[in-house]
Parts: structure tokens; sequence; C-alpha cells
């Protein structure tokens, strides 16, 4: 059995030490950029689907940074 993703809100992406430009994040989630500013400034909350690709990109950019920091 395939263990559950885990979800994160988009948003984090947008801070340090990711530093993701809204065009950007849309970009890789594969949504506009007024869904990115809509959920950035609350008025709209990502869907579920949104939320696991996204904490899928963190822990990929997580490895990454870890990698850089050795």
């Amino acid at each position: 059995m395939l263990k559950p993703i885990p979800e994160i809100d988009p948003i984090i992406l947008l801070k340090e030490p990711y530093n993701f430009k809204e065009s950007e994040l849309a970009a890789t989630l594969g949504c506009s950029i007024h869904s990115v500013a809509s959920w950035r400034y609350n008025r709209r909350q990502p869907q579920t689907c949104i939320r696991k690709l996204a904490a899928v990109v963190q822990k990929k950019l997580d490895k990454r940074l870890r990698k850089l920091t050795y």
C-alpha cells in the first residue's frame, strides 16, 4: 500500500529558502498566476491536489538544498 502524500500550503514556496516568484510557482504547479495571487491574499484556498503537489516539490527542493550545504 502506498503512503499518503502530505499536504502543504503552496505559499510556503514563495518564502525563504525557496523564493519562488508567483509566476514560477504557477508554472511549477500547473496553475494560473491568478490562482497563486488568490492564495497569497487569502481570497481562495488551493485544492488538495495542488497542496499535495506543493509538498512533493518542497521535498525535492529540500533534498537539493541539503546537497548544496554539504
